[in-house]
């Protein structure tokens, strides 16, 4: 529905007598940027709209307006522009009317309706010559934008500006029910005269809202300034970060001062075989071992394969699944010609076994010596070490732990991505690494499953995927299966979830993993260090439940709420936020609700997520926006008057720079 030829040529008319009157009052942008003399209309669409979105909020100039009248405008003419003072400038929900509300209409519209629904009232609008179908990328949809009277109309100031946003199914289910109330209550708003009411109605139940949302706000925070019942002021509470860290490290020395657990040279004098030291390669391996993770002799084939370790080549093979720091080891324990002694005070003194060689079948052993130690390995071993290329060995170790951090930071910050595409972005971010593809995927099948490795695969008929194992156990839980049965691989379709996140990332760029998440060595841990997350831990820290411990709490909170975060779930996020506080034993406050919520939505909107295809919503909402936005270090969004300097850094005023349309 549009309006007629000759309307809408009068519309145009009165609109650019307004803007530029108001051009004159206001100077929002100079005269040579409000006149194009290649616009048929003589005014510059970008300088219209910024002229009039600061009309919009000094309505009083369309009263100096009617009594001036510049144009000496008839008495029906000067009457509309009167009208546009009850202007309602709103983010509306948008989507096209019901048939059964239209049919409510005097005369069946020729074309299909569209309602803008905001608060309980909702606006039939009719586009300015095209149809307002043509004019969104997609409906149901918010819109920010101005809605004015025009004689028996209801119409859009010129601009709309659709939000970059997806709605959520359960918050679409919410603007539905709102649009069904307000047809069902008679709210439906069609004529000029009906939207001035209206609007005055609209506008009074804001400054009501406003006012009672005031008072209780100043009640809240005078009840939150004292004493909370069942909380206290934790003993991190407004300690800086590296206060805070060497805080929470004294706690754990004094903690664990004196326990009974096994010390470190306990634990490596177990690894210890029974007897003298021995060398050869056949009687260790065939020594009874009792450690797992010694793996051990199990048959024939087992044997022959311990014993080829006496062949260079298959040593070389066999270290290509040794990591950095084991290579390293076992080098320096082969240049000591097999043995390395490890005294009781060198023990004693071990804060971890990091800098010596760890037993491993068929290379390393352990066997008392005193108090001590020795670590041996077999002279058939040593003999064929001295033809390894440890260097070599060590370069491949260091490329696949580069290229298995890289990945599972992929799949950490995406929640699930294509192999094919894995692998070239490995190739472009480490151009220096594994080059041949073929290589990369063997590697990868691998280690699937493996320490090193925590991605897991999902294969499709069309395509194979990589993808975060907890995105793997919960499309296996939801098809009732114990999602850790089948290990790192899964075969098949995607389910419900899977299907979501990868319909959520279509059309969004996919955010590559920066060296700073991968130093941290986790996406998790790198968004629990960012400012979103950090205001709602000191906000813990602050408010500690009585009967906890102040040093893990708020990051033991922030941990478990990362997982939402990441998850990005459209619907009852907010619920999940309270759930997971009351689980830690944290039971908010009337007074605080108000504050914790808007700390959690801050991270929410401040951290990267999957259907975002590894985008936080500010960051996704900065790239699509029509004029760039601006954010403070939590999350929340930065306010900036048009006057006030660009937050850019340009030195201009947010409305001629970064504020521009």
């Amino acid at each position: 529905m549009i309006l007629p030829v000759t309307q809408a040529a009068r519309f145009f008319k009165l609109f650019d007598m307004v803007t530029v009157y108001a051009h004159r009052k206001l100077q929002v942008v100079s005269d040579a940027e409000l006149y194009d003399e290649s616009d048929p209309r003589g005014i510059a669409e970008v300088a219209q709209r910024e002229t009039c979105e600061e009309l919009w909020h000094n309505c009083g100039l369309l009263d100096d307006f009617v009594r001036d009248n510049p144009y000496n405008l008839q008495q029906r003419d000067l009457g509309i522009v009167d009208s546009w003072q009850d202007c309602l400038t709103a983010t509306f929900f948008v989507s096209p009317l019901p048939s059964d509300a239209s049919a409510l209409a005097t005369k069946a519209p020729s074309q299909p309706e569209f309602s803008f629904t905001y608060d309980n009232q909702t606006f039939v609008v009719s586009g300015l010559t095209k149809h307002l179908e043509t004019m969104f990328t997609r409906l149901p949809a918010l819109v920010h934008t101005t809605l004015l009277p025009f004689e028996d109309k209801v119409v859009y100031a010129m601009f709309m500006s659709e939000m970059p946003v997806n709605i959520g199914d359960g918050f679409l289910k919410e603007l539905n029910e709102l649009l069904a109330d307000n047809i069902a209550a008679g709210n439906v708003v069609r004529t000029g005269a009906e939207f001035v009411m209206a609007s005055r109605e609209v506008r009074e139940r804001k400054v009501e809202r406003d006012l009672e949302d005031l008072r209780h706000g100043i009640e809240m925070e005078e009840r939150a300034s004292g004493p909370l019942e069942g909380q206290h002021r934790g003993a991190l509470a407004g300690l800086n970060e590296e206060e805070r860290k060497a805080a929470i490290d004294a706690h754990m020395r004094e903690a664990f001062k004196g326990d009974n657990r096994t010390s470190l040279k306990e634990f490596m004098q177990k690894r210890c075989l029974k007897g003298e030291p021995r060398f050869k390669l056949e009687e260790l391996i065939d020594l009874p071992v009792t450690d797992a993770a010694l793996l051990g002799v199990f048959d024939e084939e087992d044997r022959a394969y311990w014993l080829g370790l006496a062949e260079p080549e298959n040593l070389q093979m066999h270290l290509d699944y040794a990591d950095e720091r084991e290579l390293k080891n076992l080098r320096e324990l082969a240049s000591r010609g097999g043995q390395w002694r490890i005294s009781a005070g060198e023990l004693e003194g071990l804060g971890s076994v990091a800098g010596y060689p760890f037993p491993a079948f068929g290379l390393c052993y352990y066997f008392r010596d005193g108090d001590g130690i020795v670590a041996v390995m077999p002279r058939e071993v040593v003999e064929a070490a001295r033809s390894v290329d440890w260097d070599a060995a060590l370069a491949y170790a260091r490329d696949r732990k580069q290229l298995f951090a890289f990945l599972d930071e992929l799949a950490e910050l995406r929640g699930i991505v294509r192999m094919e595409d894995a692998v070239r972005e490995y190739r472009t971010a480490y151009p220096a690494g594994f080059a041949n593809p073929a290589e990369i995927t063997d590697l990868i099948y691998n280690y699937l499953g493996s320490d090193e490795l925590n991605a897991c695969m999902f294969q499709t008929n069309d395509a194979v995927y990589l993808l975060h194992y907890e995105l793997l156990w919960e499309h296996r839980r939801e098809q009732g299966r114990d999602p850790h049965k089948d290990g790192a691989v899964e075969r098949g379709e995607p389910g419900k979830l899977i299907s979501w996140i990868m319909r959520e990332q279509r059309g969004k760029d996919p955010r590559v993993p920066t060296a700073e998440m991968l130093a941290r060595g986790s996406a998790f841990f790198w968004a629990m260090e960012q400012p979103p997350a950090l205001s709602l831990r000191d906000f813990l820290d602050a408010h500690v439940p009585d009967d906890d411990n102040d040093y893990p709490f708020a990051d033991r909170v922030i941990e478990e709420l990362m997982s939402e975060v990441f998850w990005g779930q459209p619907q009852g996020s907010t619920q999940a936020f309270f759930d997971i506080l009351e689980r830690n034993g944290f039971i908010p406050d009337e007074s605080q609700l108000n504050q914790l919520v808007s700390l959690w939505t801050n991270m929410c909107n401040g951290l990267p997520n999957w259907p975002n295809n590894g985008w936080s919503p500010n960051e996704l909402a900065r790239r699509m926006s029509n004029r760039r936005l601006f954010f403070n270090p939590d999350g929340s969004v930065m306010k900036v008057g048009r006057n006030d300097p660009c937050p850019c850094g340009s030195g201009k005023k947010y409305k001629r720079c970064c504020g521009r349309w």
